[in-house]
């Protein structure tokens, strides 16, 4: 074995010898294999395990590879070198245990064969794979279809067809909806055995409808099975159409559809409500899966639904609203705010309107004038524009009267939402018109009225006359005003010339005012001036006497009013003003005024001007020792009679409008301070006015100007009272000749301090030398200052 040659001879039996040659051959190694033992039967997908000896049963040492080969299909290809044990050495005739291993496969089962191999030796064996369980699954059954929120239950066999027992989970998955596991269950099953009894479940929901496949899965297989999720019935509500806007009194159209947007039939109400309150109910409407219904509501608006209303349809899954705006309706609201009547036969009555659209839209609208209490005949009208809210009270409609419209009764304003009425008078014609009398102030004497008409229609006959009744402020019972010392001042009939008398006797009295002349044409306008006028007591008598005038040539009076009032027109005057008084002294007031018309003076005396003083002789300040100091032009006087106080001013020679006249009063004597009074003007051609003055402090009698004034209690009876003015030199703008004057009217030069001892009532005043007074630092308390003025 070794290769060693030894050479031998070999000698014949004759002698011959042979040479012979010996080959020395030694055994080579050889790794003989031998299978001890499997794990045989194994599953399919187990390890199979081959247990090898190998042992050298050569001379020599080496090493070697063992292989284990299998043939899965027992085709004799022995094509999968499953495993291998590499460097096996060996001495001479050692053995070793070597393990092989193959992982069976899927289809081994039910044999394989394998081989061990050296490089010198084989041996081949057959061994058992068993088919592993296998859970076969198979879905026999469904509830479906069902709806969102039930159950759907999915009924399985599951069998092993495997050859060992097993236990595993199967699993039902929504796998055609959004692949969810949804039930679970464990099943252990021998080979060859089944369980038919399997039931799993998934729990739908909102949101599961729809159709797909579930799925059961085994560990080894799955079977699928077609499912459907119904939506449940719902009824989805749409507004088709609905106004955005309308004005109250208007129908809303609400056209709605309602689909069931489920799969199931259902039957449902449909309630239509306005701002919550129900309106209307379609009672049973039925719709399979996917119909519709289609249909409206109608609502008629009113003013009680402005700003807007609330449209709402609903089913019992679904509400639709629309909010739709409603207008306030234009509505001319009339207001009959005037009228001039009474009217005379052929004058135009006239009648004042507001009307206001108190809707919120635009509208145009006609007023029409109808004397309903009279012909009932439509006598004017107006078309009026108005936006929402908007008034006009400008306006003004007329009725022409004519001959035959006399009568009491209503006039009718109309719109076409709304309606007016007022009562008025239509005259007969009396033949006059334009009749007006001036007011006069209370308290007061010697006053003057203008009594004023216009001869209209026809003439006035030559020997007629125009009787003008006083007999209610003459009234015998209580005499208001008294006219008996009255007489004609002036008489004004555009040089017509006619004359005019007054005539009292035990409380009647008249102004009569006669055609001497000839006729009086129609359109004259006669003004007759009465002066000597008593108002009587001190109260104002503001209720209107009721003055009737008539021509004795007509049967019908026309009449007019006057008050006896302070403050009932404008006097015809400007700039008037009483002075105020300082309380406790006696003094000055001033009175001015300017007449803006003319003050006229004719033939029989001037226009009188009466100022009525007696709230303030009633009150605190005395005018009894009064007298008139200077006046600017005229003449003036004052009068008082116990509590009465006036002041007459005549405007002898005329005063022309726009020229101021001022009277002043002295010795006015004011008892206290704190009051204020009302004072009357009373001008003949015109109504009354009034102003007022204040009784008060010296502080409130003159601007203030500087200097002091100090108070010295002496003793309880003698009172010290200085006054210090103002420095004065050659640049100041009080001269050394100006004077000033306190609220008792003394005055004093500036270089002066005026010193007055008061003793009771006693007011003396003596002006004493500036340096005199140096001492006035040292003035006793209290010390009270004033203020003066420059006069």
């Amino acid at each position: 074995q070794d290769g060693s040659i030894n050479a031998y001879t070999w000698s014949g039996g004759s002698g011959d010898t042979l040479p012979i040659t010996f080959v020395n051959v030694s055994e080579e190694p050889f790794f003989d294999v031998n299978v001890t033992d499997t794990n045989s039967p194994v599953r399919e997908g187990e390890t199979l395990t081959v247990d090898v000896n190998v042992t050298n049963t050569g001379s020599e040492t080496d090493t070697q590879t063992i292989d284990l080969n299998v043939d899965n299909d027992q085709d004799g290809s022995f094509d999968i070198n499953a495993d291998e044990e590499t460097d096996v050495e060996l001495d001479p005739g050692e053995s070793r245990s070597v393990t092989l291993t193959y992982t069976t496969q899927t289809g081994d089962a039910p044999e394989i064969d394998f081989e061990v191999l050296s490089d010198d030796d084989r041996e081949e064996r057959t061994v058992t794979v068993n088919a592993p369980a296998f859970f076969d699954v198979n879905v026999t059954d469904t509830n479906s279809p069902v709806t969102e929120g039930e159950t759907l239950e999915v009924d399985v066999n599951v069998t092993n067809t495997g050859d060992n027992p097993d236990t595993q989970t199967l699993n039902l998955t929504d796998t055609g909806f959004t692949s969810a596991e949804q039930d679970t269950v464990d099943v252990s099953l021998a080979p060859g055995a089944y369980n038919n009894s399997i039931t799993l479940e998934w729990s739908t929901s909102d949101g599961d409808a729809g159709t797909g496949n579930v799925t059961v899965f085994s560990e080894n297989t799955s079977d699928a099975a077609a499912v459907t999720v119904q939506e449940p019935p719902f009824f989805d509500v749409t507004i088709d159409s609905v106004e955005d806007s309308v004005t109250a009194g208007d129908t809303v159209t609400v056209e709605y559809t309602v689909e069931n947007t489920g799969d199931l039939q259902d039957t449902q109400d449909i309630v239509f409500e306005v701002n919550g309150s129900q309106e209307t109910v379609e009672s049973d409407v039925t719709l399979d899966g996917g119909n519709t219904f289609s249909d409206q509501f109608t609502y008629t608006t009113d003013s009680s639904d402005t700003p807007a209303i609330e449209a709402a349809i609903s089913s019992d899954n679904d509400t639709a609203s629309a909010v739709v705006s409603v207008e306030e309706a234009p509505f001319f609201a009339v207001a009959i705010t005037g009228t001039n009547s009474p009217v005379t036969e052929g004058e135009t009555l006239t009648v004042d309107v507001n009307v206001t659209n108190t809707g919120t839209q635009t509208d145009t609208q006609t007023l029409n004038l109808t004397d309903t209490g009279f012909t009932n005949a439509e006598q004017d009208n107006v078309t009026v524009t108005l936006a929402g809210g908007e008034s006009d009270d400008s306006i003004t409609l007329e009725w022409p009267t004519s001959d035959g419209d006399t009568g009491t009764g209503d006039v009718t304003i109309f719109s076409e939402n709304d309606s007016d009425l007022t009562e008025v008078t239509v005259e007969e014609a009396s033949g006059l018109s334009g009749t007006s009398v001036t007011d006069i102030v209370p308290n007061a004497s010697e006053q003057m009225q203008t009594f004023t008409f216009t001869i209209s229609g026809e003439d006035l006959p030559s020997g007629e006359k125009i009787v003008v009744d006083l007999d209610e402020p003459q009234a015998t019972s209580s005499i208001k005003v008294d006219y008996s010392s009255a007489s004609v001042n002036d008489v004004n009939d555009e040089s017509s010339g006619g004359d005019a008398s007054i005539n009292t006797n035990s409380g009647i009295g008249t102004l009569n005012y006669t055609a001497s002349s000839g006729d009086v044409p129609a359109g004259t306008t006669v003004r007759i001036r009465v002066t000597s006028i008593n108002a009587g007591g001190k109260s104002d008598q503001s209720d209107p006497y009721a003055i009737p005038i008539s021509r004795t040539d007509f049967g019908v009076k026309d009449s007019t009013r006057f008050s006896v009032t302070p403050q009932n027109g404008t006097a015809e005057l400007e700039d008037f003003e009483v002075t105020d008084l300082v309380g406790f002294n006696e003094q000055e007031q001033t009175i001015r005024f300017t007449p803006t018309t003319d003050m006229e003076a004719t033939g029989n005396g001037p226009e009188i001007l009466t100022v009525d003083l007696s709230k303030a002789q009633d009150g605190t300040v005395d005018y009894s020792s009064a007298s008139v100091q200077s006046t600017s032009t005229g003449s003036a006087g004052v009068n008082t009679d116990s509590n009465v106080a006036y002041l007459k001013f005549e405007a002898d020679g005329g005063v022309t409008a726009g020229t101021e006249v001022e009277i002043t009063i002295e010795s006015v004597n004011p008892s206290s301070t704190g009051e204020t009074y009302e004072t009357g003007f009373s001008r003949g051609a015109a109504d009354t006015n009034s102003t007022t003055f204040d009784v008060c402090l010296f502080s409130c009698l003159f601007p203030e100007i500087g200097g002091r004034e100090r108070v010295q209690y002496r003793h309880t009876q003698s009172v010290i009272r200085e006054f210090r003015p103002p420095s004065v030199d050659s640049s100041s703008i009080h001269t050394p000749r100006e004077t000033y004057k306190s609220n008792i009217g003394c005055c004093f030069q500036p270089s002066q301090w005026l010193r007055q001892d008061i003793y009771g009532a006693k007011h003396t005043w003596e002006s004493l030398p500036l340096e005199s007074h140096d001492s006035w630092s040292a003035a006793r308390e209290p010390t009270v200052h004033a203020t003066w003025s420059r006069k």
